[in-house]
């Protein structure tokens, strides 16, 4: 199961994110939408920490996200010194349409192994020569 929702979610954040480079308003934002969607309100320091950006350019990222409307800003209620971030109904709605196209087009398990064996058949069939899998431990 653990397997299956880490495939989903790497698959939701390599096509969001393309999906958001495509359009340059909201350019490499794709990982902070769903972020901040599956945490609820993170600080900035916690989002520099989750994505390895630096400040500057995750500042850069959420002051664009902002000013389109996809989250809020705030002082943090214990630590004033940290900034809370969370998404706007706005945003929510951007991260749905986003989580309902890409989880139509992110295959199963089954579709995954039929695809690899797919890809070990054309290769055995390109270069016949004997090739072993090392069994995992």
């Amino acid at each position: 199961m653990d397997s299956e929702l880490n495939l989903r979610l790497l698959g939701m954040l390599v096509q969001s994110s393309y999906l958001m480079q495509t359009r340059e308003k909201y350019r490499g934002q794709g990982r902070l939408l769903i972020l901040l969607h599956l945490y609820g309100s993170l600080t900035q320091r916690e989002l520099i920490e989750l994505t390895g950006r630096r400040s500057a350019t995750l500042s850069e990222q959420l002051d664009g996200m902002e000013k389109s409307g996809l989250i809020l800003r705030s002082k943090n209620a214990q630590d004033k010194c940290n900034i809370d971030v969370i998404l706007t109904e706005q945003g929510q709605a951007l991260y749905n349409v986003v989580d309902t196209f890409f989880v139509s087009h992110i295959p199963d398990t089954a579709q995954i192994t039929a695809m690899g064996d797919k890809a070990i058949n054309a290769l055995t069939l390109a270069f016949p020569v004997q090739i072993s899998i090392i069994p995992q431990v």
